[in-house]
């Protein structure tokens, strides 16, 4: 088989944009190796090594709103402020709806004095996408940050009317009942959350804890294991931060 001038052109293009992406990126697996190493270099409080491999996952996928709020994470760690936030921007530019984003740059923006501005964001966020549960679970977060409890719970009840049966709003409804002392309405609350989805270890120690008090015995509980969930992919977001201490938080995998 011969090959003509123009197929040989073709062919010559070909290769050289698989040169261009080796060496320039255009590598969505090696971007997710890099953004794993970074993870390993964070986790181990390494965050010079961790901003650098975060910056050539950045660089492999630029698209990825993930890794640039990994970034964020790693330059907020060393005391770059103002360029945080300017990642934190940049992942809300290409996904308008990214939790982890609006939530570390509101993050930022209270340990800077900037608590109006954090929740003037929230606001537009939940103004803007008034279907989801989560803008109402960051300003809940907010309100409690700030000893806003009622605040916290009214928050709280809006994430609940716009998904009735979310594991993580039903989870964080307990958690703030538990903290105020109605242990009765937190045991409902685990439990509803845990019929949702059954894998969150958290939840079910914090509700074990409530039953060793004596809370909610002679309550029916095979409601707990009634509908276990095998597609289990953590709740919300799995990032650096979350909104309370409820979920582990980790960085984007």
């Amino acid at each position: 088989m011969r090959i003509d001038s123009r197929q040989r052109r073709t062919l010559g293009l070909l290769l050289a944009t698989g040169l261009i992406c080796s060496f320039a990126g255009c590598n969505p697996m090696s971007a997710f190796l890099m953004n794993r190493t970074g993870l390993a270099y964070y986790d181990s409080g390494d965050y010079t090594a961790a901003t650098k491999e975060f910056q050539r996952a950045v660089a492999d996928h630029p698209n990825n709103p993930d890794y640039i709020y990994n970034l964020a994470s790693a330059v907020r760690k060393q005391g770059q402020i103002a360029k945080a936030e300017q990642f934190y921007r940049q992942a809300l530019e290409i996904d308008p709806g990214h939790q982890p984003s609006y939530h570390g740059l509101a993050r930022l923006m209270v340990d800077s004095g900037r608590g109006i501005a954090a929740a003037e964001l929230l606001g537009m966020w939940a103004t803007a996408e008034v279907w989801r549960p989560e803008p109402h679970v960051e300003l809940a977060w907010l309100a409690r940050e700030s000893g806003n409890i009622a605040g916290a719970e009214r928050h709280l009840l809006n994430a609940l009317r716009a998904s009735p049966s979310h594991p993580v709003v039903t989870a964080h409804l307990g958690q703030l009942y538990q903290d105020s002392g109605q242990s009765d309405r937190a045991t409902a609350m685990y439990q509803r959350s845990l019929f949702s989805d059954w894998y969150q270890p958290e939840v079910r120690s914090r509700l074990a804890s409530l039953r060793e008090q004596g809370v909610g015995i002679g309550q029916p509980t095979t409601t707990l294991a009634a509908n276990p969930n095998p597609s289990f992919t953590t709740p919300i977001y799995n990032t650096v931060t979350q909104p309370t201490a409820l979920l582990t938080p980790q960085l984007t995998p």
